[in-house]
């Protein structure tokens, strides 16, 4: 129940602790395309443009606009707010609902299927035929093809599904699709009420 009050927290999480966690993991693992970057510029960079983020989004408007401090602070929980609910809900849709499975690794960590597999019985399309929601979403509601071909334009998931589909199809493999958004979110729903009422299915 309190689930969907949570999920508007997700770009605040980002802004504080995702991004220094996910650096610290980086350079520790020494994960980056191409050289790897000098662990003093790349945290200095991080610094520096978080420090812009707080500059231009608080205290510049706090210093230039005779608003209230406080309405400042408002203003920029609501925007963060909203842009995580909006997000979290997509990123749900595409992942948390029904008829979506989470393989684990066995003994050895070795996944039962491929990676291209994998991504078919892991994501969920929704409302694909609606031409806002594929505006609204940047192509995010074409789960299955945003994961199987990331480095594509979105502009191109509509005709790339017809044959993601055919080929799902031909190889006894699932392709998981909600015809509307509203069939989504009745379905991540029904899922979390589950996963709360049965823990076990979670694990």
């Amino acid at each position: 129940y309190y689930s969907v009050f949570l999920y508007g927290l997700l770009t605040f999480n980002w802004v504080i602790t995702t991004d220094f966690k996910q650096t610290h993991r980086y350079l520790k693992r020494k994960l980056a395309y191409g050289k790897m970057p000098s662990p003093i510029k790349q945290w200095s960079t991080l610094a520096i443009t978080k420090s812009l983020y707080i500059a231009i989004w608080i205290i510049l408007p706090m210093i230039i606009m005779n608003i209230a401090w406080w309405k400042i602070l408002l203003g920029f929980f609501i925007m963060h707010y909203t842009a995580g609910l909006i997000l979290s809900i997509v990123f749900q849709l595409a992942h948390v609902v029904e008829n979506t499975q989470m393989p684990l690794p066995d003994d050895k960590g070795s996944m039962k299927n491929t990676w291209a597999i994998h991504q078919l019985f892991t994501t969920v399309n929704f409302s694909t035929k609606n031409r806002i929601v594929n505006w609204f979403t940047g192509g995010l509601n074409h789960q299955v093809e945003h994961h199987i071909f990331p480095n594509i334009s979105h502009i191109h998931y509509s005709k790339i599904s017809k044959i993601v589909k055919e080929t799902a199809k031909e190889c006894n493999l699932p392709y998981h699709e909600y015809k509307t958004t509203r069939a989504a979110i009745i379905a991540h729903f029904k899922h979390l009420k589950e996963m709360g009422t049965k823990p076990a299915i979670t694990v």
